[in-house]
């Protein structure tokens, strides 16, 4: 009983092993799921940095006009209305006093903290943003593109979210460390922030190899299931035919014998 168990280890091995691949290559398929959607936000970035330097340029041409009158909009309501939609904020300074503010929801840094953060990234009360500067005279602008709103509490009506038009899955988390996740760059190859996603638990490299190495063992332990069997057959086989030939042999044994006999007690 014992032997007839212990042919099928092989094919219990196999099956393990190929169980283990596939959940291994489940995770390898999360990671690059992970990569897709930080190349996707990376697109969406490129845009919207295009749109925020405009409607900075916007600005920073009606503060310039000494009627402050827009170009491309008929109100500053209009203007701030599209801003809040693109999930930007505008805020300009004239020396230390606050000059333009599109969004009073917005939890605007001080402007001592803006004068000194110099990454392009950077974590504010309610969230991460997207930081553009720029300087005309005496006039400095700020532009503030959403990355991720967070909140200090959450409930059914206010719940974390990446910014318009990215598409990420709330999920994800923002870090600003270069050396995890899925980066995202600037056009001009300046990291800005990485993705992360909980439900990966390998990398690129380790799961590619750890599911090849998985795929491999599963294989030869079919192929040795599949030696064993033939082996097995084989010798199974070999007995049968064995044991036919002494079934055949042993009745004209006995049959010689028998005539043997008779022919000694005929002659006596």
């Amino acid at each position: 009983m014992k032997n007839k168990l212990l042919k099928y280890i092989p094919a219990i091995l196999a099956l393990v092993f190929l169980l283990l691949a596939i959940s291994t290559e489940y995770y390898f398929r999360q990671n690059d799921r992970l990569v897709k959607v930080a190349n996707d936000a990376q697109h969406v970035f490129e845009k919207k940095e295009k749109l925020l330097n405009k409607d900075l340029g916007e600005l920073q041409t009606a503060i310039a006009k000494q009627d402050g009158v827009l170009e491309k909009y008929n109100s500053f309501s209009e203007f701030e209305k599209d801003l809040k939609k693109d999930g930007f904020v505008l805020i300009a300074y004239k020396q230390d006093s606050l000059l333009f503010w599109s969004d009073n929801s917005f939890l605007k840094p001080g402007k001592e903290f803006l004068d000194k953060e110099n990454s392009l990234v950077v974590r504010l009360d309610d969230g991460f943003y997207y930081v553009q500067k720029q300087k005309m005279d005496s006039i400095e602008l700020y532009g503030f593109l959403l990355l991720k709103k967070i909140y200090p509490y959450q409930n059914k009506f206010l719940k974390n979210h990446f910014g318009p038009d990215f598409f990420i899955p709330a999920s994800f988390k923002i870090s600003l460390d270069s050396k995890i996740g899925a980066p995202v760059c600037s056009p001009n190859g300046e990291y800005l922030f990485s993705l992360l996603d909980d439900n990966v638990g390998f990398g690129a490299r380790r799961g590619q190899s750890g599911v090849g190495l998985l795929y491999l063992f599963a294989i030869l332990s079919g192929l040795f299931f599949m030696i064993c069997m033939v082996q097995f057959k084989s010798n199974n086989a070999l007995l049968s035919h064995g044991v036919m030939i002494l079934d055949f042999r042993w009745p004209s044994e006995h049959s010689a014998n028998s005539d043997n006999l008779k022919d000694r007690v005929s002659s006596i």
